[in-house]
């Protein structure tokens, strides 16, 4: 590996605007500056150039994917186009997001889940042009690249319908960042919204129009597909029956109509868009175990992160109930005494489940009562308020159960076993973690499985996926 002058850039950064000084001929007395800075005068425009350069470029993007995706026919204009996004686009796509308090999803999640997609990929060989990953082709490795980047992009979304209107007295539209277990519910639903209302965010690009049509079809239908109870084909079995809170949510606040559709398999919906079927499918389930794979305990940053933001949610926490003490009363008393329980005790997940079950249906009587939104806030807003802050205290204390099982976990790695027809997902433990965790990491094996198995049908030219906790753990 060479080591070019980039390696110096954390140096570079701490006296940048001497840099700066000495480029610009200020009135600065040479003498005072540092021997390194005296010596790169004339070299000191490149110098600023490549810095500013390089805090812009995202590293970590996924290099093995972007190689094999150049190596395609016509690939050298995807991933340019990709990599233009990248830069311009896709970067900073996090600053809105409405629940922090949930593991990492943003530009490192991504990252990760590229290098799990190349790693299945080294690993599978020529077999993983059996689903359509050829040399000819790259328009499917394309589409997988900017679902990765994209699929969870629904959590910033601030209200639905997404597209806020710009009359102030919009009747249909539902706060979202009031409900945070809303968002998560739905997140992957609101990512095709999000991408849809807004595709010059996202996709536009003057050089490659036609690319960007092309995601624009895809790519939301991909991410609203994404999750394990969605179905894929025709056929398929739908998989809602344990995802009673995902009813609640779609039902009330996409309505029954706009919910259904989003129901319906993907390959009924992706027929008529002009990119073959096959591509989405296959697309899709590849994304659907490649996302059940990053578990590992970089998503919750670091150790130093993930204390500070359980303090910060204990915080929070605490403020949440100072102000629910004025208006705890509009809750149904079933709810008053379950959020009073929550507030003393940190760790009961079951409690948190059955706070959410009763929000969605106290807040479905609300609706049903006053019609619209805007009238339920008009006419009812104190029990609107009270539901909200139930609906955040819960998130809150259920935040530290949602990081717990990722802690455990210190990376997860595809390897090929002897018999070149079986990846296995090694899943090993995170040895700062003290104490046994075989049943969590059991867990996270059998989440695994089962994505894979709801999808095997689709993978089925591709080699068989099988989890397992790596010896020694």
């Amino acid at each position: 590996m060479s080591m070019p002058l980039g390696y110096a850039y954390s140096s570079l950064d701490e006296e940048i605007n001497m840099l700066k000084a000495v480029h610009e001929n200020t009135e600065v007395s040479k003498d005072s500056l540092p021997q390194w800075v005296k010596n790169s005068e004339f070299m000191a425009g490149t110098l600023l150039k490549s810095y500013e350069e390089a805090r812009e470029k995202p590293y970590g993007t996924g290099e093995e994917l972007f190689r094999r995706l150049r190596n395609c026919t016509g690939g050298n204009e995807w991933a340019d186009y990709l990599q233009e996004l990248l830069t311009c686009k896709w970067g900073e796509l996090w600053l809105g997001d409405q629940i922090p308090e949930t593991v990492e999803h943003s530009r490192r999640h991504s990252k990760r889940l590229m290098e799990l997609a190349a790693n299945f990929f080294r690993c599978s060989g020529k077999r993983v042009k059996n689903i359509g990953f050829t040399d000819e082709n790259p328009l499917p490795l394309a589409i997988l690249i900017a679902s990765i980047y994209l699929h969870d992009i629904g959590h910033t979304a601030l209200s639905y319908p997404v597209a806020v209107s710009n009359d102030v007295n919009d009747e249909k539209l539902f706060p979202l960042g009031l409900f945070p277990s809303a968002v998560r519910e739905l997140h992957h639903i609101l990512t095709g919204e999000v991408l849809m209302s807004s595709p010059e965010r996202y996709f536009m690009s003057s050089k490659y129009p036609d690319k960007a049509d092309v995601l624009l079809k895809c790519v939301p239908l991909i991410a609203a597909h994404h999750r394990r109870y969605t179905v894929l084909r025709r056929g398929d079995s739908a998989g809602l029956g344990s995802y009673d809170m995902i009813m609640k949510a779609g039902n009330l606040i996409l309505g029954s109509d706009r919910f259904g559709e989003t129901l319906k398999p993907l390959e009924e919906r992706a027929e008529n868009i002009g990119v073959p079927v096959e591509i989405l499918l296959n697309v899709t389930a590849l994304l659907r175990v490649i996302d059940g794979c990053d578990v590992q305990s970089d998503r919750v940053i670091s150790r130093h992160y993930l204390e500070y933001r359980n303090q910060r949610s204990i915080d929070e926490s605490r403020l949440i109930q100072s102000e629910m003490m004025s208006c705890i009363r509009q809750l149904p008393k079933g709810l008053q005494n379950d959020v009073k329980l929550i507030a003393a005790d940190i760790s009961d997940d079951e409690i948190c489940k059955k706070i959410y079950s009763q929000f969605f249906d106290s807040l479905s009587e609300l609706k049903e009562q006053y019609g619209t939104w805007r009238n339920v806030q008009g006419e009812a807003l104190s029990e609107f308020i009270a539901l909200s802050l139930a609906n955040k205290l819960a998130f809150k204390r259920e935040q530290h159960l949602h990081f717990q099982k990722h802690q455990c976990t210190g990376f997860v790695l595809p390897v090929m076993n002897d018999d070149k027809n079986i990846i296995t997902v090694k899943i090993f433990r995170n040895n700062l973690i003290e104490g046994n965790v075989k049943a969590t990491l059991a867990s996270i094996a059998g989440d695994i499985d089962r994505e894979y198995n709801k999808v095997r049908d689709v993978l089925k030219n591709f080699p068989v996926i099988k989890a397992e906790i790596a010896g020694g753990s």
